[in-house]
């Protein structure tokens, strides 16, 4: 890159810093950067969907078969952070860790789906220390498939259930979800079988993957708390899977069958940054400080011999 080349990147970055969000920020961005190439982060046998940023920039990820819980530094080293509990039947398909979310006081949240013998089925908070319990027990006849959750600035967890299209709220600092909302546009197709699933929470409003419609959802959150209208903000998405809130403030969905990063604008629209090459793209989520442009991205359909998780700096510089 030429010294002149450099000085113009430095200058329109300033500005795109700036900006902070919106139409001139990502104009900026694609002034000066362009998505890098994608690099295999960690490569093992199993099953891996949730995932998610601590505070301080370390990536978390769950094996759904294991039930183990590694923790991945900026710096590329995997170490295990905990491990969740032992399937009685290790032979059991309908059991595994789900989405994934930080609380304010930097307990790790995961969903937990249990169809063996519903003992498991539910939240768990994994602490700083690695520990971990059901904190939040769920009902798998009412609440089957729990998929995506987060946190609203006031600290209450949404779920996102995927076989009845469904919403469940846990209230802060209490540990029972209710039925926040049930809605046709979250529901899964006849023919289908995952309805609502990543979610994210911005500007006062939910935005839900609608994963076998190929739409994400949005819901305002009243006053009162209460949900208002859900309506469409994107649609045409080949299976959108989870969510995640990056540069910009912009969403960010894992396009799964198709292995693809899409970024949705305000306005619903919505590209394809990348593609990631792997069999399905689950989950997204953004490093932090010198990493918040890098997209770390879960491939559930690995068998050990492709990347279980990978990563795309999305403001490589260009030359």
């Amino acid at each position: 890159m030429t010294r002149s080349r450099m000085a113009s990147v430095a200058v329109l970055w300033a500005v795109a810093s700036l900006i902070g969000s919106g139409q001139e920020y990502r104009a900026a961005r694609n002034a000066v950067c362009a998505p890098g190439p994608v690099q295999t982060v960690l490569q093992v046998d199993g099953w891996f969907e949730g995932i998610a940023t601590a505070p301080n920039g370390n990536i978390f990820t769950s094996d759904q078969e294991s039930l183990n819980v590694f923790r991945i530094t900026p710096e590329g080293h995997v170490s295990l952070f905990a491990h969740l509990f032992d399937l009685d039947n290790p032979d059991a398909v309908w059991a595994g860790a789900l989405g994934m979310t930080f609380s304010a006081d930097g307990a790790l949240w995961i969903n937990m789906l249990d169809f063996w013998d519903g003992s498991h089925h539910g939240v768990f908070r994994v602490a700083k220390d690695g520990s971990s319990e059901l904190a939040i027990p769920l009902n798998v006849n009412e609440v089957p498939v729990p998929n995506g959750l987060v946190f609203d600035p006031r600290g209450n967890l949404y779920i996102a259930e995927s076989f009845t299209g469904s919403i469940w709220k846990v209230a802060r600092h209490e540990r029972v979800a209710t039925l926040w909302l049930q809605h046709e546009l979250l529901a899964p197709l006849p023919t289908g079988w995952i309805g609502a699933n990543g979610i994210v929470f911005k500007n006062g409003a939910l935005y839900v993957a609608s994963s076998d419609q190929g739409k994400v959802v949005r819901i305002p959150v009243k006053k009162d708390g209460a949900p208002g209208e859900p309506v469409v903000f994107a649609s045409g998405l080949p299976f959108p899977d989870g969510l995640t809130l990056g540069p910009g403030d912009d969403i960010y969905a894992a396009l799964a069958y198709v292995g693809q990063l899409a970024r949705l604008a305000d306005d619903g629209t919505w590209e394809v940054l990348a593609d990631m090459g792997i069999a399905t793209a689950a989950s997204p989520v953004f490093g932090r400080g010198r990493e918040k442009d890098t997209a770390y991205i879960t491939n559930f359909g690995t068998d050990g011999t492709t990347p279980t998780i990978v990563k795309v700096n999305l403001c490589d510089p260009l030359r």
